[in-house]
């Protein structure tokens, strides 16, 4: 009995802004206001059941089936940030087929997913499409992406970037010159000005795989073949030695993508597409700095072979130790990283499973007060509800009183304790005023008091005599 007084006594306080608004909210179609939210649709026996849309203050809506008070069936949902989902729900959350729009990020723009849903999150058979926009040299292109396949929590498993149809997976002097393209005829005079007459396109790929709840990552250095070119003006003795030069600077490219590896590793990210967010930009950060040292590398290794002069050999050979030895040093410790993860994975349940979203209660509607209620019982919760009132209104007159008392006999003391301070300075003021004049008195009395005469005494006569 005391739980359901207190049921009625929570329901009764969200009366003031939980409240039916037009029509019928028990038994058919109306509108329900709710303290942040506002439904307009089916209800059956008091609950939302049926087709509806809500909407908050907080630019969230969903237009759709629902069951129970609950969201399930198809439906649209808006959301004020920029996510747009219509698709399938069961039990509040996205679950079935469903195709979605993203806000755009700064490493994803016009992103959409159309396929399956669990829990409220991306799982299972799907397509994902974006664009991205990708610098070469001093020119900005939109490059447009298809990731087709599984996902885990909102990942995908596999590259994050479509393959290009020109690409060059890294493998060590795998470089040729039919590779490059011979596109560069230059006049007489700038070839003899250029310190490099060839010159690569490359870039660090990534990919990632959930396992047991965790990703891992995998990176490798591309080559592309339709940006990189190879001047028709190279002798045939030099060939050889540019070609080991732009292999060098390849090689460059894949030493920053396994360093990029162990860094996300250690990291220990958690599937889901925040962690895929945070690699992003750990991408764009590796490859800018591969582009530094490739420059690095070109300027301390240039030469011009059509001049005649011969390569800088201990230069090239101190640049080559130092690629191989970065190239065996992140591959041994990443071999390790992964092995380790995978052994935890292997006793582990969570295993290439998804993990459930939180649903979002802000969201959701309220409690619904309902309109129809037996008329004995609806008496009885009303008195009861008027006696709580009655007794916590007279409970907080006595409080008021109780504080007022406190107030005037505070405000009594504190009078009463300024009079005794006030006396109190008074009689010590009296004091010092008493005792200045005593000294006042002395200083008077000891000026008034006449001084004694000298007279000289001389001697008797008899004396003299």
């Amino acid at each position: 009995m005391r739980q359901i007084t207190l049921l009625i006594v929570f329901l009764n306080s969200l009366a003031g802004f939980a409240q039916c608004i037009t029509a019928d909210c028990y038994n058919g179609e109306g509108k329900y206001k709710f303290k942040h939210s506002t439904y307009n649709g089916e209800f059956l026996d008091g609950v939302i059941s049926g087709t509806g849309v809500l909407s908050t203050k907080k630019g969230y809506s969903y237009n759709g089936n629902w069951l129970n008070g609950k969201k399930e069936g198809f439906g649209l949902e808006i959301f004020k940030r920029g996510f747009i989902y219509s698709g399938d729900f069961l039990n509040n959350q996205r679950n079935g087929y469903g195709e979605a729009f993203f806000k755009d990020t700064k490493f994803m723009q016009d992103a959409h997913y159309a396929g399956n849903w669990h829990n409220g999150t991306i799982c299972g058979e799907g397509k994902l499409s974006y664009s991205r926009i990708v610098k070469y040299g001093r020119e900005k292109i939109k490059e447009f992406n298809l990731l087709e396949g599984n996902f885990i929590s909102g990942v995908f498993q596999g590259r994050t970037t479509s393959p290009y149809t020109d690409e060059l997976v890294w493998g060590a002097y795998n470089l040729k010159t039919e590779h490059f393209q011979k596109n560069k005829n230059l006049a007489e005079r700038d070839i003899k000005r250029l310190k490099n007459l060839a010159t690569i396109e490359g870039e660090i790929v990534l990919s990632c795989q959930c396992v047991s709840g965790l990703l891992i990552f995998e990176a490798h250095a591309i080559f592309r073949k339709n940006l990189s070119w190879w001047s028709t003006k190279i002798p045939s003795k030099t060939k050889e030695g540019i070609l080991n030069t732009m292999q060098g600077e390849f090689d460059i490219i894949e030493w920053h993508a396994r360093e990029l590896e162990v860094d996300l590793n250690k990291k220990i990210l958690t599937c889901n597409s925040s962690s895929v967010d945070l690699a992003w930009s750990d991408l764009l950060i590796k490859n800018r700095e591969s582009d530094q040292v490739r420059k690095l590398y070109i300027t301390e290794t240039a030469w011009n072979p059509y001049r005649g002069v011969l390569k800088n050999s201990r230069v090239q050979q101190k640049w080559n130790n130092k690629i191989a030895k970065n190239l065996n040093k992140y591959a041994k410790i990443n071999t390790k990283k992964i092995a380790k993860i995978n052994k935890a994975a292997a006793a582990n349940d969570t295993h290439n499973k998804c993990l459930e979203t939180p649903v979002d209660s802000v969201n959701l509607p309220g409690v619904i007060v309902l309109k129809k209620v037996e008329a004995d019982i609806k008496n009885t919760k009303i008195e009861q509800i008027q006696q709580e009132r009655a007794q916590r209104a007279q409970e907080l007159v006595d409080k008021k009183a109780q504080a007022k008392e406190k107030r005037e006999l505070l405000i009594k003391q504190r009078e009463a304790e300024k009079l005794k301070v006030k006396k109190e300075k008074e009689e010590k003021e009296e004091k010092e005023r008493l005792k200045e004049a005593k000294k006042e008195a002395k200083k008077e009395a000891k000026k008034s008091k006449p001084k004694k005469s000298f007279e000289p005494h001389f001697p008797r006569d008899k004396q003299l005599e």
